[in-house]
């Protein structure tokens, strides 16, 4: 079963928060794979998963990867992460606001 499009954002929304606030961020990998879904899907809706969803995702496995390696610059994975984010919870209320919508 695929999840929900709003959980998927909401789990990269939490996953960001953590990497900010220099926490694990927790296991990706599955998350990676419901992005990329996501990402692959045609809709006939308001697209909430885009490319830059990926990049959000790629920053936080990269920062908390640099995070994990002592010594490794990893400033630029949070910039990312803290630019992107904003547009996240954005698509996420639209994916929210998609899910009360009755399907054309």
């Amino acid at each position: 079963m695929t999840t929900d499009v709003a959980t998927v954002l909401q789990r990269l929304i939490m996953a960001g928060e953590n990497v900010l606030a220099m926490r694990d961020p927790g296991d990706t990998t599955a998350l990676l794979d419901d992005v990329m879904d996501w990402l692959a899907r045609p809709t006939d809706r308001i697209r909430v998963v885009h490319d830059y969803t990926l990049l959000a995702l790629h920053a936080v496995q990269g920062a908390a990867s640099a995070k994990r390696r002592s010594g490794d610059d990893h400033a630029v994975y949070y910039r990312v992460v803290g630019a992107l984010l904003p547009d996240i919870r954005k698509d996420c209320w639209e994916a929210f606001q998609q899910r009360n919508r009755p399907t054309p």
